[in-house]
């Protein structure tokens, strides 16, 4: 956490992506609220993520994420359309290694959604960047969603 008590942390290794991924659990994004521009080889999401480590009383602040020296993005299950109204409930993100790589961090970054949606950016190493872009503030309710 920042002085602000905004939360800002950086994954470079699969270890760190677990950390970045376990307090990134549950958020939630509108479909299309990403974007990948090949130019910088970056891609980027903004949602509002259930912070967990609030305790029980259920809260949510406006965050994004940011990945650098992607390849390459796809996905599946996705209503990726212009106008899609689509919300989505981020369960995880992974890291599968190249297997054919010959540069060693080569790899997929996966991000998993409830109802078996998924991201999957290509990247060169793991290079992952998340700021929460507002406090904290009270939500309605817990998340549930199918898995």
């Amino acid at each position: 956490m920042s002085d602000s008590g905004l939360l800002r942390l950086s994954a470079l290794d699969e270890d760190d992506l677990h950390v970045v991924s376990s307090l990134i659990q549950d958020c939630i994004i509108k479909a299309g609220d990403w974007l990948y521009d090949p130019k910088t080889r970056s891609f980027i999401f903004l949602g509002l993520r259930f912070c967990h480590e609030k305790g029980p009383k259920p809260h949510r602040a406006a965050t994004a994420l940011r990945m650098d020296g992607v390849l390459g993005v796809r996905s599946k299950g996705l209503q990726t359309h212009s106008g899609s109204e689509q919300i989505l409930s981020l369960l995880s993100l992974s890291f599968i290694k190249h297997p054919e790589s010959d540069y060693a961090p080569e790899g997929e970054i996966v991000i998993k959604f409830a109802g078996n949606g998924e991201i999957v950016i290509r990247v060169e190493c793991i290079d992952v960047l998340l700021v929460d872009r507002s406090a904290p503030r009270p939500a309605r309710s817990k998340p549930k969603h199918e898995t």
